[in-house]
């Protein structure tokens, strides 16, 4: 994954010689102008508004004697790549400040921890062409890159609709901006039971089955304090949280979550934005909520992470979207999961990691996964811009069933590999790419029947009768492992099948959080 970073001052004073004519017009899904939507080129500081006609010009004229004196000239316009960055803020002595193409500024917390893979530029130009900077009282070598001619985000939102942030490499362009509308779920007809009457199913309902915090007093929470205190309280209790908690108001990572407890939303627009780590521990419910991913700004990974042998856990009613890597990721010997009426998507097509879901991390380096990573996924909905990992699937065994997959220019959906076995049944697939897709050329399992494949290309891999694909078993140490996957041909629960034909109206009605009474 390559980052461009570029300094605040860099964008401020880079182009100041370049002329900008950026006209475009914004509009929404059904085509109509919207009106009064800001819209703001980042590095150049531009800003204008949408007319009645969804129509908007950021234009600035620098006649051509006035650049000779710019930073640009003074500093050759360079970028600097430092090759490590230790974790002491040695770094505040240098007035660094850095943004990516897409408008996301460099938190001390990213730097910290991905130091590897940032682009800096120093304000005032400290450094000069191969000089070496002292962090955490050692010289490293710093590199210099030739700028791009012309780099700068363009930011379009309105209250309603979701924010779009678009790349541009060019001063003068026309340009067309969708706007999708904020993602509401509407009250179904059906009234959805409350916490107390949920009763897991799928692989979540074995091993003494998945109750959450029942049974636990009732607390409800709007403050990321409160919500921290009570998802990491010893004894069992369910958390209702009202309105939107920030789990980026901690430490950057995914707030971890204690054993037996129940996160649900109060209504459908309570939201978690950031993300929530569920590692090591058993029994837990996530419920009727939305969680927000904080991509194009730093944050959390993953929206969920379930991992280090968590076992029984239950997603149920959620809307996942825009995290930084996995919406939702099952790994490392995590056993007994359902993720079930689940929304997935993502809302900029220049996030670089729109990397669905995972079920074991890594390809074939994970023996360790085999017999672990038992996942149901049902009635899900795989929605805009998700591209791949809906999900994939390594080592463990998935039930795949009733889900809707509708995710255009997408890469794959449902992907097997290394050990995996797969039992994929009555799905609806549309409009997208290589819908069931054998990964590697290792030994893994799928069968699959009942599916529908609208409008799709690509690979259909499986049979009704199962079939296992790949020519060999991996016997590199340490990922040694001569097992066969195995042959799934009925799951150990009960469960009532969907017509697939009803899939894309059952699912987009009920996926996602809803109303409770």
């Amino acid at each position: 994954m390559k980052f461009l970073w570029i300094s605040a001052i860099a964008a401020m004073y880079s182009f100041a010689s370049n002329s900008i004519d950026i006209k475009g017009l914004v509009q929404d899904y059904a085509k109509s102008p919207v009106s009064g939507a800001s819209v703001s080129l980042v590095g150049e500081g531009l800003k204008a508004e949408t007319d009645e006609k969804g129509a908007f010009a950021l234009v600035k004229t620098v006649p051509e004697s006035s650049n000779s004196s710019t930073m640009a000239d003074s500093t050759e316009n360079t970028q600097l790549l430092a090759r490590r960055l230790h974790a002491t803020g040695a770094y505040d002595a240098y007035a660094y400040r850095a943004f990516d193409l897409n408008g996301r500024a460099v938190s001390k917390n990213r730097m910290t921890r991905n130091a590897n893979r940032y682009l800096l530029k120093p304000v005032m130009g400290e450094a000069g062409n191969g000089a070496a900077v002292a962090y955490a009282g050692e010289s490293h070598r710093i590199l210099l890159k030739e700028a791009e001619a012309f780099s700068d985000t363009l930011v379009v939102e309105k209250d309603g609709y979701l924010t779009q942030r678009i790349a541009l490499t060019s001063p003068m362009q026309s340009v067309e901006v969708t706007l999708d509308t904020v993602p509401v779920t509407e009250p179904v007809a059906v009234v959805v039971p409350v916490q107390t009457e949920l009763v897991a199913d799928g692989y979540a309902s074995l091993n003494g089955g998945t109750t959450g915090g029942k049974g636990g007093d009732t607390v409800t929470v709007s403050t990321y304090a409160d919500f921290k205190a009570a998802v990491q309280a010893k004894e069992a209790k369910v958390v209702v949280v009202k309105g939107t908690i920030r789990t980026t108001d901690g430490d950057g990572y995914g707030l971890k979550i204690a054993s037996n407890k129940t996160i649900m939303g109060k209504d459908s627009s309570a939201t978690i934005y950031g993300g929530i780590s569920i590692s090591g521990v058993t029994n837990v419910i996530v419920y009727n909520i939305n969680i927000n991913g904080t991509y194009p700004d730093p944050g959390p990974s993953d929206g969920i992470d379930i991992s280090n042998g968590s076992t029984n856990v239950w997603i149920h009613h959620v809307n996942i979207w825009n995290a930084e890597d996995g919406n939702l990721d099952i790994k490392g010997q995590a056993n007994y999961i359902t993720v079930s009426y689940v929304k997935f998507w993502y809302t900029d097509k220049n996030h670089p990691h729109r990397l669905n879901g995972l079920i074991g991390s890594g390809a074939a380096n994970h023996p360790e996964d085999f017999g672990y990573l038992k996942v149901t996924y049902h009635h899900c909905w795989f929605s805009t811009l998700v591209n791949e990992r809906m999900p994939r699937v390594m080592y463990g065994i998935a039930h795949v069933y009733n889900n809707y997959y509708n995710a255009p220019g997408n890469l794959y959906c449902v992907g097997v590999g290394s050990y995996a076995s797969a039992y994929i049944e009555n799905n609806y697939f549309k409009d997208v790419n290589n819908p069931i897709h054998f990964m590697y050329n290792i030994y893994a399992y799928i069968l699959q029947k009942n599916n529908v494949f609208d409008n799709t290309t690509g690979t259909k891999d499986g049979t009704a009768s199962g079939v296992i694909l790949g020519e060999r078993y991996i016997t590199t140490d340490p990922y040694t492992l001569k097992k066969d996957p195995e042959k799934i041909t009925s799951l150990p629960y009960k469960y009532t099948l969907d017509n697939a034909k009803d899939i894309p109206t059952i699912v987009q009605r009920d996926a996602g959080p809803h109303n409770l009474k």
